[in-house]
């Protein structure tokens, strides 16, 4: 259990200290956002191999076809594809309803075009870049890891919790990772939250529409509590990882599936 904790643990230490080398560089920098990119991607790089060697290592496991079961394991599969990129953005965007509220609203009464765009450069990292990376990372990689270990499911979205640098989103993506089994779905869900963006409750008062804007505030929150168990169901997704355990069963359930 040590070992795989450790492994995690360098897995965050190295996507993060390197954001930290730059100090008197803003993060919305091009010569920042450029070298955080390469840094993560480095780090992705290589991130898979501990993964890699517990599952060449594991007691039960097929030797004849280690890339395909790691693949599995990593969330990068075609089944349930399609589900994967769609239904837990829309379960996400319950969550949002209020702030999409205040979109259409500004938008039809043209106070959108007023408001100034972000560079290219920025939005590469927010949508693309950062979602991506990030998720591989802590998602992909180490919530296989602790499976294996022996970790259930809860715990495993405990500690990938702990080990996220952005804490606060950590425990959902954890979740929709687990339960799609698919990294499509963290990543698309990343990048919706990055895309929406913190919602601005100090406005809300002063929103002419703002009566409308906290109904759908408070609906939005109700259905994705209706909604996080039927629109995250393993079998939409042909996952059938999780439901098969830890340990040996989880590993067992990937070679299957190949």
């Amino acid at each position: 259990m040590f070992r795989k904790l450790l492994d995690c643990l360098l897995i965050s230490f190295a996507y993060v200290v390197p954001f930290y080398l730059q100090p008197r560089i803003p993060r919305s920098h091009p010569k920042a956002i450029i070298f955080r990119s390469f840094s993560t991607a480095l780090v992705c790089a290589f991130a898979w191999i501990p993964l890699f060697l517990a599952v060449s290592r594991h007691k039960g496991f097929d030797a004849g076809a280690p890339a395909g079961v790691v693949l599995q394991l990593l969330g990068l599969r075609w089944n349930g594809l399609g589900a994967a990129t769609t239904l837990p953005v829309l379960l996400t965007a319950a969550l949002f309803l209020g702030p999409l509220t205040i979109w259409a609203w500004d938008w039809r009464h043209g106070e959108l075009a007023s408001r100034p765009g972000r560079p290219a450069i920025q939005v590469l990292r927010d949508i693309v870049v950062g979602p991506l990376t990030e998720e591989f990372a802590f998602r992909s990689c180490m919530a296989p890891l602790l499976l294996l270990e022996g970790f259930s499911a809860g715990r495993t979205i405990l500690v990938a919790f702990q080990f996220a640098f952005t804490a606060v989103f950590g425990w959902f993506a954890t979740f929709v990772f687990l339960r799609t089994g698919h990294l499509t779905a963290a990543v698309a869900v990343h990048a919706f939250c990055n895309l929406m963006g913190f919602p601005d409750f100090g406005a809300l008062n002063s929103h002419p529409a703002k009566g409308v804007i906290r109904a759908a505030f408070g609906l939005g929150i109700c259905i994705f509590c209706a909604l996080i168990g039927p629109l995250t169901q393993p079998l939409l997704y042909a996952n059938g990882g999780l439901d098969a355990g830890t340990g040996n069963a989880y590993l067992h359930t990937a070679q299957m599936h190949l």
